[in-house]
């Protein structure tokens, strides 16, 4: 990519290589808050996780991570919530209704 397709660039204007950033910034600033090193893609994993394991509605989620709800749901449909007992509890309720 050409630097003046770049959101962010380096002090002299060009374009940020990612194993410099990774190694004079990221990295360092992981180890200073005690985290785990890892890579970008990892982070943005564990978050997203995060996000959806805690209730953050996937609609939402895939807009905050740039992706396709369909695509979101693929990768991480295991951390959704998958306690239906509030759904079970609910027909429970429609059906002592009709049968009263």
């Amino acid at each position: 990519m050409r630097a003046k397709e770049m959101v962010f660039l380096n002090r002299l204007g060009g374009v940020i290589r990612r194993s410099n950033f990774a190694n004079r910034n990221w990295k360092p600033r992981l180890r200073r808050l005690g985290l785990t090193v890892c890579g970008f893609h990892t982070a943005r994993h564990t978050a997203a996780s995060i996000a959806l394991s805690n209730g953050l509605p996937v609609t939402k989620a895939a807009a905050w991570l740039g992706d396709r709800v369909d695509t979101l749901l693929r990768t991480y449909a295991h951390w959704i919530d998958q306690d239906h007992s509030e759904a079970a509890n609910m027909m429970q309720q429609f059906y002592e209704k009709k049968s009263d």
